[in-house]
């Protein structure tokens, strides 16, 4: 059976539990981005992954081997409202590797919105900010907590790293979100751990990332 993942938002982490607790579900569709296209070039691979430390076991798949769904509830790394990032002719894939479980998106936006949804985002992203909680997709009702947030070296036209801890029940995962900007194109990805990455695996996705970016457009 395949698992259902929330891919949009860091807060997002569905399928750790059966259903939900009086919420109502939402009507959000399963991402299909596929690996082709003119963004296809901007999505990381199986060999850049596994020269990222912590990686070495990183496989790439397509998203439809497991369900991500659009988040019904954006959220900045704080709780914040923020603009939804859409997945219109987007291109994506998942990623495995031990004890992983991710999936990245890649989209071109019309002028000024990729930066708005940055621009929100990192206005949200305040250290030790307080718990909030969400719903998601499946109506389960889920508490989120920023960890921390990443700092990445300058090599960005914008980029925004966070950890987060994403309580379900009893049930608690690390999710880090990753966003990064070259102009109109966004490249976003979610990674769902037992316990937080290090830093340095953070920043080496998120400089591949950047690199992908820089590449589609040169």
């Amino acid at each position: 059976m395949r698992r259902a993942v929330g891919i949009l938002l860091v807060a997002v982490l569905v399928g750790a539990c059966g259903g939900g607790n009086g919420a109502k579900k939402s009507n959000a569709a399963a991402i299909t981005a596929g690996e082709t296209g003119p963004l296809a070039p901007a999505l990381l691979t199986q060999t850049q992954l596994r020269q990222v430390p912590g990686l070495s076991t990183a496989v790439v798949t397509s998203l439809t081997q497991t369900t991500y769904f659009a988040d019904p509830d954006p959220r900045g790394p704080c709780g914040a409202k923020v603009p939804a990032l859409s997945v219109k002719d987007a291109a994506g894939v998942a990623i495995k590797a031990d004890a992983l479980q991710a999936a990245q998106i890649v989209t071109r936006l019309p002028e000024g919105t990729a930066k708005k949804i940055l621009d929100a985002r990192m206005a949200d992203s305040t250290a030790g900010c307080p718990e909030f909680e969400t719903v998601t997709h499946q109506g389960v009702h889920q508490r989120v907590l920023l960890v921390r947030i990443v700092r990445l070296h300058k090599e960005f036209e914008q980029a925004l790293a966070v950890v987060n801890a994403i309580k379900i029940g009893k049930s608690v995962r690390a999710a880090t979100q990753i966003d990064v900007r070259d102009g109109n194109v966004v490249s976003r990805i979610v990674i769902f751990t037992n316990a937080p990455i290090d830093n340095v695996t953070v920043r080496g996705v998120a400089s591949l990332m950047g690199q992908n970016l820089h590449a589609l457009d040169s």
